[in-house]
């Protein structure tokens, strides 16, 4: 398993990809994990974010970045200057869906609960075509067809890859919502504030700061805070999928 996160590398320069990226090339299948932030019909859908200040620059051109890597793949395959199909699954992962899974279809919702059944010991494999399909169409029916980022990554992965699914995946599985709270900040000597953690997290204490002048000013203001456990959604979702094409 080989990890690699583009937005450190800059991917769309071709070295860049041969030094990073060499050992894809041996691959059978790949997980390409999208941040849909970096997206624009998907950054609006955001829920969490939508106060927040948006970058222009930090739009992905997806169809780019996807070329760019078949070309590689093709090179070292031998197929200098003309790509060709790769025999390969791509799994198309789309992360922080907890931003926008009320947005979600109820067809592709329940699919989503049926992979793994309690009291089953094995997850149900073939629902996850389902889901591909659902969240494919779901994406597709985001964009307006101006200024389209989703659609010809779509069409370019169909075009090159043995076989293509989408999953909607988030580490979290709830939404962080924001309120007043008090927390505590550090005060250095120069009179600069450093923000602190919540009061009641035990870890944060006045010995972690030794600096002469050193303090503790306690606020109220706007945190993001999450409310229940942590529940990681569907993470394995694509994984299993390329396992079901194998």
């Amino acid at each position: 398993l080989v990890m690699y996160d583009t937005s450190g590398e800059i991917p769309f320069q071709m070295q860049l990809i041969e030094k990073y990226l060499g050992l894809i090339a041996y691959s059978r299948s790949m997980i390409l994990m999208i941040d849909p932030l970096g997206i624009p019909t998907l950054n609006k859908k955001c829920e969490s974010i939508k106060n927040r200040e948006r970058k222009e620059d930090s739009v992905i051109d997806l169809k780019l970045e996807l070329e760019n890597l078949i070309q590689f793949l093709n090179r070292r395959n031998g197929h200098e200057g003309h790509n060709k199909p790769l025999n390969m699954n791509l799994a198309v992962a789309v992360t922080k869906c907890d931003e926008f899974q009320t947005q979600l279809n109820t067809e592709l919702l329940t699919a989503l609960g049926q992979v793994h059944v309690r009291g089953q010991s094995r997850p149900n494999l073939k629902v996850l075509d389902k889901i591909s399909h659902l969240f494919q169409k779901w994406l597709q029916n985001v964009e307006d067809g101006k200024d389209s980022v989703i659609h010809p990554f779509m069409s370019t992965a169909k075009s090159f890859f043995k076989n293509v699914g989408y999953f909607p995946i988030s580490s979290l599985g709830i939404q962080p919502k924001k309120r007043m709270k008090k927390v505590r900040e550090h005060v250095s000597s120069s009179g600069a504030f450093t923000p602190g953690q919540a009061l009641d997290n035990n870890d944060y204490e006045n010995k972690q700061y030794s600096n002469k002048g050193s303090e503790f000013k306690e606020v109220e203001r706007e945190v993001w805070t999450y409310d229940g456990e942590v529940d990681p959604k569907y993470l394995d979702y694509p994984i299993l999928w390329l396992y079901s094409k194998k």
